[in-house]
């Protein structure tokens, strides 16, 4: 494996971790988290409010910048850089009803294309700038839980990044110990 392949496997880690903290942290489950060979990743969460879903998808980006000077676990040094987002740049980069409409239905469905949904949903006759404020609410909870929680993001990224895949009981167990 090459150093950008380990560099990204970590990133993923720390992504997927931290949508399985959060939505635990916010009451709901993860019931697994894998790693694929492509350095991509799924946590499967479930149990989770509307918006509580929407702000555990948006901790993994949150993680990935307030995380990004963590090194990777293992005996060597890895690349400090595993973040290319500005800490403080979370506005929508595109407009949320054209980010919402990308994907067909019953494909898989990015981080943000789900934030933009939340945001838009049942505010879809009202100004666009009511959907902006929502986004700016659900990244600025996610922050604040990722930095609540960054240890925790931290320990179960750590396991992620070594085995590969994580049940929910793997999850919970280093949870318990942080």
């Amino acid at each position: 494996m090459m150093l950008d392949d380990l560099a990204g496997r970590w990133r993923t880690s720390i992504h997927e971790s931290a949508h399985a903290v959060v939505a635990i942290v916010l009451g709901g489950k993860c019931d697994h988290l894998t790693l694929y060979p492509d350095d991509s990743g799924l946590a499967s969460l479930d149990q989770l409010s509307p918006f509580d879903l929407a702000v555990s998808q948006a901790a993994a980006s949150a993680a990935e910048t307030l995380l990004a000077d963590e090194i990777p676990p293992g005996p060597e040094p890895k690349p400090r850089t595993i973040a290319g987002r500005e800490a403080c740049d979370v506005s929508p980069s595109v407009d949320l009803a054209v980010l919402a409409s990308r994907i067909p239905r019953g494909e898989a469905v990015s981080d943000e294309r789900a934030v933009a949904l939340f945001c838009i949903a049942g505010l879809e006759h009202e100004p666009p700038e009511r959907w902006v404020n929502r986004f700016y609410t659900i990244h600025a909870v996610a922050q604040r839980v990722v930095s609540d929680h960054r240890d925790s993001i931290l320990r179960v990224a750590s396991l992620l990044y070594a085995k590969g895949v994580l049940s929910e009981g793997d999850i919970l167990m280093e949870l318990e110990r942080a």
